[in-house]
């Protein structure tokens, strides 16, 4: 109504201000025309009406250009409204009686009477306006009307009062904004009346869809705007608390992936309320749970594979996450233990030989008791001592070195002792590398290098000096 009333005030404005133009040079006439009739009624007795007596020709040319000036101004602004079809329609009597005027006006002129052609323009530019205001006025009670009928449901009666305005006046934006709330009025009202449904049934997010719908086709339905922020509110409220009953539904499954996906959903619908603490809390929880679950059996996984090494990566790594578990820190232990024998037991195994040491015998036999204890928990150990102590063994036993000569050859274990002149000899020598040196007055030396393997077979070994020098 608003944008009505300030187009009809700025086009009465216009045409006030123009009248007034009209009307302000119509004064200056009268005021010289009634300077005159003083002047002559001084000088002369009255014996003629006012009407009869002559008017100055000073006046009249006054009467004349203001005229002119204000006939300027009634074609440019009177004459377009005097013009209009629907205001013909509207009254088309009196316009027709104020375009007569004009004509009249103008006859007036073009006989010399410019004072009284200029007074009747004056009439006629007033009537004009008056007639201007009357059919805004006309239209503007036709729009109230149809938008009262509108506001108390009487639809049919709305439409018709529009109409009827729409025959007065063109529309503006208001009615053109009424008709679009009548042409949608039906499709609203059933939408409406389909949420009164869903809310029924308590399908409280179709409810909330046909409401959206039905404020988009008429936003100026203003008293949806509760009703609706109502609903999205009890719609959201629902929704979050079915997301929440869900994820600790999933969690029950032990589904983290799950439960994590519907706590995002109901932070996005609400991200302070208690409830999203909870779940949060209780994801965490089994999410540690799971993983120490999961982490124990890798370490058992890796126990029965003898795999201690993995076993110590394990442990070191779930110790860091929950350092106070017992059965980590006891696998941790034990790993250590066992990979520490191990790493020994190779360093005893790398060189057999060094066991001929009798320390270094004595420590490999001191190890062997230390981690009898592992083996229990550890094949691998356990093969690993079989094969210390087998090593102990073959280096403790002797090795038959049997030697074949000619009886003339001086023989000597080079760095152990004298053989002496011997056709045959079986000597008992502990595992190791010797050398035999053969001498015999008249001849070239001989030496001959032997490995005795540690529980390995007798050894037989020629050796005769026969090369004369």
């Amino acid at each position: 109504m608003l944008d009505e009333q300030i187009r009809q005030s700025r086009q009465a404005s216009s045409l006030g201000r123009k009248k007034a133009l009209l009307i302000a040079g119509l004064i200056v006439v009268l005021l010289l025309l009634a300077l005159f009739l003083i002047r002559g009624l001084q000088s002369h007795p009255v014996t003629e009406t006012v009407a009869q007596q002559d008017v100055d020709p000073q006046v009249q040319e006054q009467a004349r250009r203001a005229f002119k000036q204000a006939l300027l101004v009634f074609e440019q602004d009177i004459d377009p409204v005097l013009q209009q079809p629907q205001l013909i329609n509207w009254q088309k009597a009196q316009v027709a009686s104020l375009q007569a005027d004009k004509q009249q006006a103008l006859a007036d002129f073009a006989a010399g009477d410019s004072v009284s052609a200029l007074s009747r323009l004056a009439k006629i530019s007033d009537a004009a306006l008056a007639l201007q205001q009357q059919w805004h006025a006309a239209y503007q009670q036709k729009l109230t009307e149809a938008q009262l009928a509108f506001a108390e449901g009487r639809i049919r009666q709305s439409q018709l009062l529009l109409n009827q305005g729409g025959h007065i006046q063109s529309h503006g934006a208001q009615a053109e904004a009424l008709q679009q709330r009548l042409d949608v009025f039906a499709q609203v009202e059933q939408l409406l009346k389909d949420a009164q449904i869903a809310e029924a049934e308590n399908d409280l997010g179709k409810q909330v869809a046909l409401l959206e719908q039905a404020k988009s086709l008429d936003p100026a339905r203003h008293e949806l705007d509760k009703l609706l922020s109502d609903v999205k509110t009890r719609w959201r409220d629902l929704q979050f608390s079915n997301l929440i009953e869900q994820g600790f539904d999933l969690l029950r499954q032990n589904d983290l992936q799950g439960a994590t996906t519907k706590l995002e959903q109901a932070r996005k619908l609400d991200s302070q309320r208690p409830e999203t603490k909870v779940l949060a809390t209780q994801i965490q929880a089994t999410s540690q749970s799971q993983g120490l679950t999961q982490l124990l059996e890798q370490i058992q996984a890796a126990t029965v594979a003898d795999n201690w090494q993995q076993v110590a990566v394990l442990t070191s790594a779930g110790l860091k996450r929950f350092p106070n578990h017992q059965q980590l820190l006891q696998n941790h232990q034990l790993a250590g233990l066992i990979n520490k024998a191990s790493d020994r037991l190779k360093q005893f195994m790398a060189d057999p030989q060094r066991l001929q040491d009798s320390g270094i015998a004595d420590a490999a036999r001191q190890a062997l008791v230390e981690y009898q204890t592992l083996g229990q928990y550890s094949f691998n150990l356990t093969m690993q001592m079989q094969s210390l102590e087998q090593a102990l063994t073959d280096n403790s036993q002797a090795v038959s070195l049997n030697l074949q000569s000619d009886g003339k050859t001086q023989i000597q274990v080079v760095g152990v002792g004298q053989v002496g002149q011997v056709s045959e000899r079986t000597l008992q020598l502990p595992p190791g590398d010797y050398v035999l040196l053969g001498s015999r007055e008249g001849y070239r030396d001989k030496r001959l290098p032997v490995h005795l393997q540690p529980g390995g077979q007798a050894v037989t070994l020629i050796l005769v000096c026969d090369e004369r020098i």
